[in-house]
């Protein structure tokens, strides 16, 4: 085991095992100061799975989060049908959830997929655990194998204006320093965001990009740690091959008048008679 734990730390720890020219994206990350604005090559954009998305005006609501379970009603007259129990503590907010309100669903085991679904009943205080069941149902979209999976559903409450959105992925940071990678062609920009209102997959940027812009919503955790001028790299070796190249263009040039200084030198001396 220990072997083994040996054998895999040095295989990681050079880059180089890849084999001579190849570049898997750690070029990157070559030197030691990071960098908040730099070019990568299409190699390295495709070895690091960097997607991007449009900033764009969404929708954004009032809304409230809440913890939800799926659940079914194999016994009831309803027969198997597969709804979504949410449940909020006793506040002020409870007043304001209505039947008919669209939610937007998302369980732990399926967090990219996005379900809809819309209160239909909400019950009254559990005097035991000062909590309110909230049903919600997602038109029979849920599988048996979703059974008691767990997640969060959003209810939205009221429209708010359309905003500038991006998706939540494209967010990088904590404790209010926020920012996003701004990508356009081979050029990425680290740029500082102030966020607003969430909704379902969006999250509104008050300030630090503009509509039309495109951010990095995958691979951008590892666009935190490229360090400065190592999109050059590539530059610098094709650099110094030329320069090799052109040395060696030189010695052969070297040798070419070497040579001709050799003729005109056995041109001068006379040739010899033998008798």
């Amino acid at each position: 085991m220990i072997k083994l734990a040996f054998f895999l730390c040095v295989f990681f720890s050079f880059p180089v095992m890849a084999g001579e020219g190849h570049d898997h994206g750690d070029s990157a990350f070559a030197n030691t100061e990071v960098s908040t604005s730099f070019d990568l090559t299409d190699v390295q954009i495709a070895n690091l799975s960097i997607e991007t998305d449009i900033v764009k005006d969404v929708d954004f609501y009032e809304s409230v989060t809440i913890p939800v379970i799926v659940r079914s009603n194999a016994l009831s007259s309803e027969g198997g049908h597969f709804y979504v129990q949410g449940f909020m503590m006793s506040s002020p907010d409870v007043q304001k959830i209505r039947k008919g309100q669209a939610v937007l669903v998302y369980l732990d085991n399926l967090p990219e997929r996005e379900i809809k679904g819309m209160v239909v009943d909400i019950d009254d205080m559990d005097p035991k655990t000062r909590m309110h069941s909230v049903r919600i149902d997602v038109n029979g979209s849920l599988s048996r194998l979703l059974h008691l999976s767990g997640g969060t559903g959003t209810i939205l409450l009221s429209k708010l204006e359309k905003e500038t959105g991006v998706p939540k992925s494209a967010v990088l940071g904590e404790f209010g320093t926020f920012f996003v990678f701004v990508k356009k062609d081979n050029h990425f920009e680290r740029r500082p965001v102030v966020l607003g209102h969430e909704t379902g997959n969006y999250i509104e940027i008050v300030a630090g990009v503009e509509n039309g812009e495109q951010v990095v919503v995958q691979g951008n955790y590892q666009l935190q740690f490229v360090t400065a001028e190592s999109h050059d790299d590539h530059d610098h070796e094709a650099e110094e091959k030329a320069k090799h190249d052109e040395d060696h263009d030189h010695s052969d040039d070297e040798k070419g008048l070497h040579a001709e200084h050799k003729d005109e030198h056995n041109h001068d001396i006379p040739a010899h008679s033998h008798k």
